[in-house]
This record gives structure tokens, sequence and C-alpha cells, in this order.
């Protein structure tokens, strides 16, 4: 199967999309079909269940074990982190904005008849283009970080849900039907 062409982009085309350019291409002719897809990576979803339960195991085997959701924050903390951080240096910059346009209209404002200050105006202007250009690229960052966190969280809960059922004993499977343990593991899922 074809790589996924996320893997190997480098950063300039993480920034801009650039990797999605094939596929945006077919979509602009004809309408997608399955095949037009990427494969995914088996080490993109698959083998995150198996790591999240031998890592579980082995917190649980700790005289004191956490709390589940404790384990699993620790699990994907890595991109959490970076991603919240991310964010957060996203919102500062946000907040910086209305902050430089205020200095820039007090400067606009203010007469100056020989304009011996005219390189603030530039100075302003220049940060209010770096701050909006720096901006978009961090908070995009930080939101393929979050995605990608979450796209761990999932299927780890699903596979310790799907774990959780598909180990129920002969002796209780008695007693449940096919349609409630579907039910059970659609509702848990959720």
């Amino acid at each position: 199967k074809e790589r996924p062409p996320l893997f190997d982009a480098n950063c300039l085309s993480h920034n801009w999309f650039a990797h999605l350019n094939k596929m945006m291409d077919i979509g602009g002719t004809r309408p997608y079909q399955t095949k037009d897809l990427f494969a995914v990576d088996k080490g993109f979803t698959m083998e995150i269940y198996p790591e999240f339960k031998a890592y579980l195991n082995n917190e649980l085997s700790l005289p004191k074990p956490k709390s589940l959701l404790g384990m699993l924050y620790k699990f994907i903390n890595r991109e959490a982190v970076i991603g919240g951080v991310l964010y957060f240096i996203s919102s500062v910059m946000q907040m910086a904005m209305p902050i430089l346009i205020r200095l820039f209209l007090i400067w606009f404002q203010t007469p100056d008849p020989h304009r011996k200050e005219v390189w603030r105006g530039y100075m302003f202007a220049a940060l209010l283009g770096l701050i909006a250009f720096g901006k978009g690229i961090i908070a995009q960052r930080a939101m393929e970080y979050l995605h990608g966190s979450a796209m761990r969280m999932v299927p780890t809960i699903a596979g310790f849900i799907i774990d959780k059922i598909s180990n129920i004993t002969p002796s209780a499977r008695k007693f449940i039907n096919v349609g409630n343990t579907t039910n059970f593991l659609t509702t848990d899922i959720r």
C-alpha cells in the first residue's frame, strides 16, 4: 500500500498542507473513490492499544496504581502537552494583536510635523504581519498535535472497552445475548 504522504512531509508541507495536493487535484477532476485515499500506516492507530495495554499492565503492577484517566493522560502526554503549549502561545499572540493595533493607531493619530518617528509605524505594521502569520502557523500545528493526541486516545479507549467485552467468560455469556453485548459496546465507546 502507498505510504501516507503526511509521514514523509517536511515542515513547510505540514504548514501549508502541500502533502495533500495530489488528493485535492483528484477531487477537482472527479468524485473521490475509496482507492484514492491513502493507506493508514500500521503504526498510526493499530499498535496504539497494544502499547497502551503493556503500559497499563506495568502501571497496575506498581504498589499504588493511578486512575485510568491519569494513566491515559500520561500515555498520550507528549502530543497533548505540546499541543496545549502551542495553543497557549497562539492565544497570547492573538491577545497581542489588539494591543499592537491600538499602539499603531495612537502613533498614526499623533501629530508629528517632521515625522521623526516614522520607523515606529513601520515597526508596528511589520509586527502585526509577523504575529498574524506566526499565529496562523502555530495554531495549525497546535491543532495538529491536539487532534493527533485525540486520534491516539479514541482507539485506546475503544480498544480497552472492546477488550473488556471480549474477555467475558463463557458462563457469563449465557445470560447476555449478542444484541445486549453490541448495545453495551456501542454505548461505552460513544
